[in-house]
């Protein structure tokens, strides 16, 4: 194993860490990894590990988005920037990863990567039967959230419920509301793809959606366009008059600046029902102003 590190108890407790180490030189050599990051990447003890290219071409097999896995490497070492995202793994794991620029008398700018374990943790944010983000994740991130809000975004606040469910659960049974579910949470997932944009489980047929963007008009069409998908999903609803299919109503507030996040979520929710008195398939919106 490379290791430039002298002290016997030092190397013992860095092998000894949970999180996975690796520390890249300058000229992209690997100057220490600790026995946790080969156990994390699956590196055989007898694997000739001289640079990081090496180990990158040993690891990519094993991730859902190769791609972006070199680009975030290779971009990381044209800056002294710190970062942190996450890898999602092809056996469903999911790794942060934390990197930071540091500077050698000997080695010269180096960077340490640290890989921490966090499946467990994610699976316990994640709606099994939807495959979102549920309510306790929901209000870990919530107030965090509308706290971050300025003005040179928009931020809307979006609640979304499905039109008469538990009708459609009584007539169809629990199976094809279940199905039902899966596949609404599928066009919202399908909507909300920027990275600072999350879509959430809030109850039985409840979604919450934390959105952003530069104009508000734009954000308001992207709210409209979830409620025109899943119409055009065709999923039948007899209980549903009169539109006879599957639809949804929409409450969804913009602001652009922090604002009680109680009191936000007070008014997104007037709006929905709102929504619900205008005969629902609808959406309904307001603007916060400062």
């Amino acid at each position: 194993m490379p290791n430039n590190l002298s002290h016997p108890l030092l190397t013992l407790l860095l092998d000894s860490l949970p999180d996975g180490l690796l520390v890249i030189g300058e000229d992209r050599k690997v100057l220490y990894l600790n026995q946790r990051f080969r156990e994390m990447w699956h590196v055989p003890n007898d694997f000739p590990v001289r640079d990081d290219r090496a180990l990158i071409t040993l690891v990519l097999s094993q991730l859902k988005d190769p791609d972006h896995f070199i680009e975030v490497v290779e971009r990381a070492y044209q800056t002294e920037k710190h970062f942190i995202d996450e890898l999602e793994f092809i056996d469903g794991r999911v790794f942060s990863r934390r990197s930071a620029s540091l500077n050698s008398d000997i080695h010269g700018r180096a960077r340490i990567w640290i890989f921490t374990d966090i499946t467990a943790l994610k699976e316990a944010d994640i709606d099994v039967l939807t495959d979102v983000y549920n309510r306790r994740c929901f209000e870990n991130n919530y107030t965090n959230w509308v706290a971050s809000a300025n003005e040179r975004h928009w931020s809307a606040l979006v609640m979304v419920d499905i039109d008469h469910f538990k009708p459609y659960n009584d007539n169809y049974g629990h199976l094809a509301g279940d199905e039902a579910l899966r596949k609404v949470s599928a066009v919202l997932k399908e909507q909300v793809k920027r990275y600072d944009d999350q879509v959430y489980r809030y109850g039985g047929e409840e979604f919450v959606l934390l959105l952003s963007g530069h104009d508000r008009t734009a954000l308001l069409k992207h709210v409209e366009e979830i409620r025109l998908k899943v119409l055009a999903l065709g999923i039948p609803h007899e209980e549903n008059p009169p539109y006879a299919m599957l639809t949804l109503s929409i409450g969804c507030i913009f602001f652009q600046q922090p604002h009680d996040p109680f009191a936000l979520f007070h008014e997104v929710d007037k709006q929905l029902y709102k929504a619900k008195e205008q005969g629902r398939n609808c959406l309904m919106e307001s603007t916060l102003l400062p």
